[in-house]
């Protein structure tokens, strides 16, 4: 179930579930690469444990940086929204009920509930920047997102950078531009 909550995320927000973005997503997140990645990040956050706890997801949450902008437009660059106090909040209240001892946040479970912070945290920084009925109409051109989490020391141990795909439908053909990807 967890797989799948960033689909709900998205149609919570009436975001399109037939439109270039979310089959960009959903390209994405498919990734193996992406996938070891999140694992390997799992293995650092949680120093050789089986599961995480609160702290360690606060500490991945609060080293979450990186930037949205429009394609071959860097002056436009707009920084990943921070983790809110309401994030924190539920970290602490709630994340042992939803993570408890029958269902922890393993490594098995990490890279799906990553996939739903990072995404978040990218649709609240679309948002604050045009807005949601803008975001819901689409967007008209290719956008650079450029995601990393910082945990301190020389290395960051996850880096993603990705160009998604304009998302307005043409006037002319109706057709919107399709995958656009970055290895």
């Amino acid at each position: 179930q967890i797989a799948a909550a960033w689909e709900a995320f998205m149609n919570g927000l009436g975001l399109p579930a037939e439109s270039a973005i979310r089959d960009h997503i959903r390209q994405l997140f498919a990734r193996p690469s992406l996938e070891e990645q999140l694992q390997d990040l799992f293995d650092i956050l949680g120093g050789g444990a089986d599961r995480l706890g609160h702290q360690e997801v606060d500490r991945f949450s609060n080293g979450i940086k990186g930037c949205v902008h429009v394609l071959l437009q860097t002056k436009s660059k707009v920084p990943l929204a921070s983790v809110t106090a309401e994030d924190q909040r539920w970290l602490t209240e709630s994340f042992d009920s939803v993570f408890p001892e029958e269902r922890p946040m393993d490594r098995e479970t990490f890279p799906s509930f990553a996939k739903l912070v990072l995404l978040r945290r990218v649709v609240r920084t679309l948002i604050d920047s045009v807005g949601l009925e803008k975001l819901q109409g689409g967007v008209a051109k290719p956008l650079v997102i450029q995601v990393r989490v910082e945990l301190g020391g020389s290395r960051e141990p996850f880096r993603l950078h990705t160009v998604a795909p304009s998302s307005v439908k043409s006037s002319s053909s109706g057709a919107s531009l399709g995958l656009i990807s970055e290895d």
